[in-house]
């Protein structure tokens, strides 16, 4: 898959983003518990569409947002933890 064309939506509302597949979502949620800070809780990719980026797609957009914003970005999810981890987010 090409990413550079992933398409990755805000629902602000629902505190997620989410790239829209053939009948389904990758998604990444999160939540505020502070004015200055963003949590990862999860990521999900559909079983089909694993193992070729989209949920290190969704963190890395979400981090980069966050700081764009000024705002510290803390994980919950194991997997953003790790992805955290392995590029020094």
């Amino acid at each position: 898959m090409n990413h550079d064309n992933i398409s990755i939506q805000h629902d602000q509302q629902n505190n997620m983003f989410y790239i829209r597949l053939n009948g389904s979502a990758a998604h990444l949620k999160y939540e505020k518990p502070k004015e200055n800070v963003v949590n990862i809780k999860e990521t999900y990719v559909p079983a089909a569409a694993r193992k070729i980026g989209l949920a290190s797609q969704l963190v890395k957009h979400t981090i980069q947002l966050a700081k764009s914003q000024n705002k510290q970005v803390v994980a919950s999810c194991s997997f953003a933890k790790s992805y955290m981890k392995k590029h020094a987010a």
